[in-house]
């Protein structure tokens, strides 16, 4: 009897063990389920807290572009161009900001109120209908530091395919790598960003490389040592050019004329571009060289106007290049545009 009644209070601690375990195993699987569910409703109340901070935006047609010139000490100076649809417009810009303007037509400065919400300024003004009108500002908000690492973030209203963001770094920085998800292209000391919604927003990470006076003086030698091989450079392009020797460039006399064989325009390129713009890139894709922009007006039947209007768009996007020879314009594509 005994022996059955400690085989019973056994299996009894035993069941308590268990029940405790399961308790404590249930606790850890209901506390991680919330914190998941807690992260993605604030990234859901931050979406919702975009579109609707943006949505108060009004009397604006298109924002044409936006430069961000950002400082070794986590300021930016900020230069954001809009064309306006109505007399009058307001704009969202981050906050606290110093040295606000609001420029018009010929430079003219003009009135504006503001009016505080939380994080970010409402900056209403009158700029008239279908002028561009640039806001300039400076602000520490938009850059964070972590040990080392730099990160600027930025949120703004856009409109795709047309937009550009214009980011521009200190000198020496070196940009970590970006998000799989953010089309960009690079240009000299920074990075030009494109859209893809109506509301676009993006995060990139830097570091600001040391540099101490033998650097600074060594780099010195070397732009000497470079003005004096870029002088001799043109003084033998002239001297041939003024023999009667046929030559097109000084790019061709350097490094002779290059040559894109083999290579394809990006998938996330291509899928940017409209009818026309996909027409032309296409034909550069599948030429060797440079193409005149009269042979693409020959080739695609596209009027004139708008074929000039096309190219001049793809050049301010980076995506192609141009230059005159003469009366000829001669057409080429970047060579980033290759992966």
């Amino acid at each position: 009897m005994k022996e059955k009644g400690f085989t019973k209070r056994f299996s009894a601690r035993q069941m308590k063990v268990v029940a405790c375990k399961l308790d404590e195993g249930n606790m850890k699987s209901i506390i991680r389920y919330l914190l998941i569910t807690l992260f993605f409703v604030h990234l859901s109340l931050a979406q919702v807290s975009n579109l609707g901070v943006y949505s108060n935006e009004f009397g604006i047609s298109s924002v044409d572009y936006i430069s961000l010139d950002i400082k070794e000490n986590g300021f930016v100076d900020v230069e954001k161009a809009l064309t306006l649809s109505d007399e009058t417009a307001g704009a969202v810009i981050p906050c606290p900001v110093d040295d606000l303007r609001v420029v018009g037509v010929n430079d003219e400065e003009l009135i504006y109120t503001t009016e505080s919400m939380g994080d970010r300024v409402f900056v209403k003004f009158l700029g008239g209908e279908g002028n561009q009108v640039r806001l300039y500002y400076s602000t520490d908000h938009l850059v964070g530091k972590n040990g080392s690492k730099w990160t600027v973030r930025y949120s703004t209203s856009a409109n795709q395919r047309h937009t550009l963001i214009y980011l521009h770094f200190p000198p020496a920085t070196k940009i970590l790598p970006l998000s799989g998800d953010i089309l960009f292209s690079p240009i000299e000391n920074g990075l030009l960003v494109y859209p893809d919604s109506d509301v676009f927003s993006f995060r990139i990470n830097y570091e600001l490389q040391q540099t101490n006076s033998t650097t600074l003086t060594t780099l010195n030698e070397f732009h000497i040592v470079l003005g004096f091989l870029v002088l001799i450079v043109l003084v033998l392009f002239f001297w041939i050019r003024g023999s009667g020797q046929d030559t097109d460039s000084l790019e061709d006399l350097v490094t002779g004329r290059e040559q894109i064989k083999g290579f394809m325009v990006m998938d996330s390129i291509k899928n940017t571009l409209d009818e026309n713009e996909g027409r032309i890139v296409e034909m550069l894709e599948s030429s060797n060289d440079e193409i005149t922009q009269a042979y693409i007006y020959k080739s695609t039947g596209i009027p004139k106007s708008t074929l000039s209007e096309v190219i001049n768009r793809l050049e301010r996007r980076n995506i192609l290049k141009r230059r005159k020879d003469g009366r000829t314009k001669w057409v080429k594509l970047q060579k980033w545009v290759f992966g």
